[in-house]
């Protein structure tokens, strides 16, 4: 009895093992692509040309502040509602960016430039935030901004996680009202709030105000709606 009982406790766990295994596979092929590797296809940014802001290195997309530190912004040509998106990122020190999620797109033909940059960068922002906070000018990498970095969408054990200015793999669903981030395979942090429920691009940013460069490989991204 205790044999047979022990042969089919193997049984299901490793049927379990299989079909997680299979959603896993289902889940990578469904991943797409964000970067070619070559151009900026598939992408917009207020500043025309993107260049100095945002090149393509070697199959990197590189992000690089101007001399007058004006900052900038590269969106996705398609919007997302659920998403899942992930990237290889490596950062200069100091460096303040992150991933916009969720906001009204700022690129829509009935904003003028500046009215959509008011809409973008108001304060109902939404952004996974990459590297130190301008305002509590410590590495927030991981934590969700939404105006401030509420206490419960802050990231738990970045310090033992974090590669410091090696590649690290950013990750994070938007499912629903709830943001849930991953770094380097581990998740870190889940968020929700109401208030971002609106499909909109998906946007990498360079702050505005301080020297940085940051480094993008392997974008991608899936959507769940």
């Amino acid at each position: 009895m205790v044999i047979l009982t022990s042969m089919k406790f193997r049984s299901s766990l490793c049927s379990v093992m299989i079909a997680a295994a299979a959603v896993s596979q289902t889940f990578a092929a469904e991943m797409q692509s964000l970067f070619d590797g070559k151009s900026l296809s598939g992408w917009t940014t207020f500043e025309k040309p993107a260049a100095p802001f945002w090149q393509v290195k070697d199959g990197v997309l590189v992000a690089e502040n101007d001399p007058a530190k004006t900052g900038s912004t590269l969106f996705t040509e398609k919007e997302y509602h659920d998403v899942v998106f992930e990237a290889d990122v490596r950062w200069s020190e100091g460096a303040d960016t992150g991933v916009f999620f969720r906001l009204r797109n700022p690129l829509a033909k009935e904003l003028s430039k500046d009215a959509g940059k008011a809409a973008f960068y108001g304060p109902n922002q939404a952004q996974v935030q990459i590297g130190i906070s301008g305002s509590l000018k410590r590495d927030m990498t991981g934590s969700i901004y939404v105006g401030n970095y509420p206490e419960e969408g802050r990231g738990k054990g970045v310090d033992a996680l974090l590669k410091a200015g090696n590649w690290n793999t950013i990750k994070f669903e938007v499912r629903g009202d709830t943001i849930t981030v991953w770094l380097n395979g581990t998740e870190i942090t889940r968020y929700s709030d109401p208030r971002f429920s609106a499909p909109a691009p998906l946007g990498l940013q360079i702050h505005p105000g301080k020297p940085m460069k940051i480094e993008f490989r392997n974008l991608r991204a899936q959507a769940l709606d």
